[in-house]
């Protein structure tokens, strides 16, 4: 209800709903306990939904059992995607940027017995505020330029649920596109912001720049339009990256991804309001709106470039956010390790830098992630490393990406 009456007062309408009648800020889905997607839609004609009305938070988190799809019983969770429509102008109104970000973290856990609240601060309130003063700061410009505005490509600003939990509400909405009343090929491009919150030395990394043709042009000239440049950026031009940009790059639509770096709070209870960098978390922002008003306006659409095809991968995970080592170093710097994951497990350490993996040497970031692609998940294999000025082999096992 938070972020619909947001989209409210920006004089926002609903984004779902095609008929002029059960228009609504919400997209209903549901998962079970194990994280499954129940891909039964929930909200289009002929469907047992009673009445065209958003549902109440208090309602959320509600449970049905369903028989019938399953040999057993099946309990789901209702889970809801939130989004509202910015109406473009002319020629281009027919064409959708989606702006995007997810709401949902992980809750509380119980521990000894005392429940422990993961606030999420950075992952992901930082994106969905971001989403809502973007949302707002957009419908203010052009509430007031309309009278003599150039053709601008229409904008669903959508909150998604159930990422955390494999992006599930942005896979929902792509395999529902009818339920806003357009084609995939009316969607032009997606820009997702997920954890921008803790701006630093390495002020914002940018996923998916070669999902599009385009992209790195719009890039560089937002850089030059921005008040304070946001140079340097963390151009990440080997891999689309995690987050529900993801689902959309899975359709084939070209994606961007914000993101202000990994810290030791992802995840963990100590994510909260305090430690977050404003002033950062702005400055991010007004670069994001300057892409945004960029995608919207140029005549010629961004197409899609699809990814170098690479050998098949079984689905090897390692658990660490990897980056480049410094110049003329070879390997692969670990950054960010992953509690519980199969390189904490394994003991290694961040500021590691990782050589070989299964007897064959790592060159680079890439050649690491090919490597483990191609390890069958559960397989127990040596990994080297080089910690300060000392080469370490250790056991992994390599675990399984969800």
């Amino acid at each position: 209800d938070y972020i619909v009456e947001h989209f409210k007062a920006a004089g926002l309408a609903p984004a779902f709903g095609t008929d002029g009648i059960d228009k609504r800020y919400t997209q209903e889905f549901q998962v079970d306990k194990a994280g499954k997607l129940r891909m039964r839609s929930l909200t289009t004609p002929g469907s047992k939904r009673k009445k065209a009305t958003d549902i109440p938070a208090e309602k959320s988190n509600a449970v049905q059992k369903v028989s019938g799809e399953d040999p057993t019983e099946t309990t789901w969770t209702n889970c809801h995607n939130v989004a509202a429509i910015l109406p473009g102008v002319g020629a281009l109104a027919g064409e959708y940027i989606i702006v995007g970000a997810h709401y949902d973290h992980l809750g509380f856990k119980m521990v000894k017995k005392k429940k422990v609240i993961y606030y999420g601060a950075d992952d992901n309130a930082s994106g969905t505020a971001g989403l809502i003063v973007l949302a707002k700061r957009l419908a203010d410009r052009f509430a007031t330029s309309d009278g003599k505005a150039s053709p601008r490509r229409s904008i669903i600003f959508s909150a998604f649920s159930a990422e955390e939990i494999g992006l599930l509400g942005s896979k929902y909405m792509c395999e529902h596109l009818a339920e806003l009343g357009i084609k995939k090929a009316q969607i032009a491009a997606m820009i997702n912001m997920d954890m921008i919150g803790r701006c630093g030395k390495e002020k914002v990394w940018v996923w998916g720049i070669t999902s599009g043709d385009k992209w790195q042009a719009i890039i560089s000239k937002a850089n030059e339009k921005s008040a304070k440049k946001l140079v340097p950026f963390k151009i990440i031009n080997d891999w689309i990256g995690p987050g529900d940009h993801a689902s959309f790059y899975s359709i084939n639509i070209p994606v961007l991804s914000f993101f202000t770096g990994p810290h030791s709070d992802f995840h963990q209870p100590t994510d909260k309001p305090e430690r977050i960098n404003s002033t950062g978390a702005i400055e991010v922002l007004r670069f994001v709106d300057i892409v945004v008003t960029r995608a919207i306006s140029d005549a010629d659409r961004i197409v899609f470039v699809p990814k170098k095809k690479q050998p098949k991968a079984l689905g090897g995970y390692l658990g660490s956010l990897i980056t480049t080592p410094p110049k003329g170093t070879k390997g692969a710097l670990v950054k960010w390790i992953e509690p519980k994951s199969p390189v904490a497990k394994a003991g290694l350490q961040k500021g590691d830098i990782i050589v070989a993996l299964d007897g064959k040497p790592v060159d680079s970031r890439s050649g690491l992630f090919k490597i483990v692609g191609l390890i069958m998940p559960g397989k127990t294999v040596k990994i080297k490393i080089i910690r300060t000025d000392e080469t370490i082999e250790l056991p992994i096992k390599i675990g399984k990406r969800k």
